[in-house]
C-alpha cells in the first residue's frame, strides 16, 4: 500500500481582499519543502474570506486558478471554500480538484453555521470517493448509509422528525474522465429519487 501524504494549511484570511495569491504561494512553498505531498487542503472561505458580498458564481477565475495549481504540482487540491452566487442563491461551495487539475465534483455545505451563515443555503447533495471499491461494495456501504439515516430521529421544534437519503452509485470504467463518472451517479440518484426516494440505484 502506498502511503498518501496529506498537508493542511493555515494561513492569515482577509476579509477585504482577496487572498487568493497568498494561497498560490504558500502552495508554492509547501510543495518545494515536501515535495512527496499527495494532497493539500486550504480552510474554509479561505480566499476571499466570510462575507458573502464576495459571492460568486462557480465555475469562475478562482477554481481555474486552482485547477492550473493542482495541475502543476500533480496533486490533489482542496483549495477551501468560498460563496458561490448561483440562481440569486448563496452557497457555501468547496471544489475537489485531481493531479491533473480537472474538478473531480462540487460539495455545496448543506448545514450552514447560524448565526455567522444568515442567508446562505444549504446544498442537497454530496459525494464520496472509495478508491479501489468496487460497485457491489459501494452499493452495500450507500445502503447502510441509508438505512442508518432513516433510522435516526432528529428533535426540531420541539418535535420528533425523521429524514431519507437517497443514493446513486457508480464504478469508474477504462477511458472515464471525472464528468462521466459524475454523469452516471447523477442519473442513478435521479433514479432513485424518481422511484420514491430513500433508496440506492446503481449506474446501468
Amino acid at each position: 500500500m502506498k502511503p498518501f501524504s496529506i498537508a493542511g494549511v493555515q494561513m492569515r484570511v482577509s476579509s477585504s481582499t482577496p487572498n487568493v495569491e497568498a494561497m498560490k504561494t504558500k502552495l508554492d512553498i509547501v510543495m518545494n519543502l515536501y515535495p512527496w505531498v499527495d494532497l493539500v487542503m486550504f480552510s474554509e472561505l479561505c480566499a476571499y474570506g466570510p462575507l458573502t458580498a464576495h459571492a460568486q458564481p462557480v465555475p469562475g477565475e478562482f477554481e481555474q486558478e486552482m485547477c492550473a495549481m493542482a495541475a502543476k504540482y500533480g496533486i490533489w487540491l482542496l483549495p477551501g471554500s468560498i460563496f458561490e452566487l448561483k440562481d440569486g442563491k448563496i452557497y457555501n461551495t468547496a471544489s475537489v480538484i485531481d493531479p491533473e487539475g480537472s474538478v473531480v465534483t462540487r460539495y455545496r455545505k448543506m448545514f450552514p453555521f447560524y448565526p455567522y451563515e444568515v442567508g446562505v443555503t444549504g446544498g442537497e447533495e454530496f459525494c464520496v470517493l472509495l478508491p479501489e471499491t468496487e460497485l457491489p461494495e459501494a452499493r452495500l456501504l450507500a445502503e447502510r448509509v441509508r438505512a442508518a439515516t432513516s433510522a435516526a430521529e432528529v428533535e426540531f421544534g420541539g418535535r420528533v422528525a425523521r429524514i431519507t437519503a437517497s443514493a446513486g452509485v457508480a464504478a469508474s470504467r477504462p477511458g472515464d474522465g471525472p464528468d462521466d463518472i459524475l454523469r452516471r451517479v447523477d442519473e442513478a440518484l435521479y433514479r432513485a429519487k424518481a422511484g420514491g426516494r430513500n433508496r440506492v440505484e446503481a449506474a446501468k
